[in-house]
């Protein structure tokens, strides 16, 4: 039996292999192609902290990030998969996960773009989840576009195949 995990909806027009979220590559659980996501409403989604909680929340978890005067030089430049999640993102002068900074300030993904608006910084994220494995959205939308079980779910896990138990 396969980890047959599932989102609701990837970003960047593809999923996320398991190595690259959760550190354990899965040969079945690699980055596909997955069309139709932007259907889900709220595809698109804002969070927002002010710089004092912002720094706040990275100091709570990393006690050597600096942060100066200048806002604007706190964001450092991010590494990112084939679908642009962010792998890792310098902040502070450390390279932080993705997962990590998606976790620290409740974000609905990883594929996400930092912003700084007078004294706030603005998460601009796409996307619902995790990421690895079957879309939901994904997987509907190749439904309806003919798509059947079986097809749908060797598109998501890939190498895998079905059978019957006994």
């Amino acid at each position: 039996p396969i980890l047959a995990v599932f989102h609701s909806a990837s970003a960047g027009g593809y999923t996320q292999s398991s190595g690259d979220v959760w550190g354990k590559n899965l040969p079945y659980l690699v980055s596909v192609e997955s069309k139709g996501e932007e259907q889900k409403s709220n595809f698109i989604s804002t969070a927002m902290v002010s710089s004092d909680e912002f720094k706040s929340i990275i100091q709570s978890q990393f006690k050597d990030a600096v942060f100066g005067p200048d806002i604007s030089k706190w964001i450092g430049e991010a590494k990112r998969t084939n679908s642009g999640n962010v792998l890792f993102i310098e902040i502070g002068g450390i390279a932080i996960k993705g997962t990590q900074i998606r976790s620290m300030f409740s974000l609905k993904s990883t594929h996400f773009d930092i912003a700084i608006d007078n004294d706030n910084i603005i998460f601009t994220v796409a996307g619902n989840g995790h990421g690895v494995g079957m879309s939901q959205y994904g997987a509907n939308y190749m439904a309806k576009n003919g798509a059947d079980y079986k097809e749908i779910l060797k598109n998501y896990y890939k190498g895998s195949s079905l059978m019957k138990y006994p």
